[in-house]
């Protein structure tokens, strides 16, 4: 279990407290682990919000190099889509 995540059993759950879980999730941004006794069967996780502008990680330090307006020399292109 991860110290930023809360942990519910199960059997204390009913339709009306999972609203308020979610509510709690949304808010506080943590997870929540559900559990059977002391076994984890699920564990529910904020979703992120998705900025579209944000940078993606495996592109930092990418740098396009050449005209991006001139096509490419057919060299540059695999045989079989020449």
């Amino acid at each position: 279990m991860e110290a930023s995540e809360n942990v519910i059993n199960i059997n204390s759950v009913i339709e009306s407290d999972l609203i308020k879980i979610i509510e709690q999730i949304e808010k506080t941004g943590q997870s929540i682990l559900i559990v059977r006794g002391n076994k984890p069967i699920v564990k529910i996780i904020p979703q992120k919000k998705n900025d579209p502008l944000e940078t993606d990680p495996m592109l930092e330090g990418a740098c396009f190099v050449g005209d991006p307006t001139e096509p490419l020399p057919d060299s540059d292109w695999p045989e079989e889509l020449r």
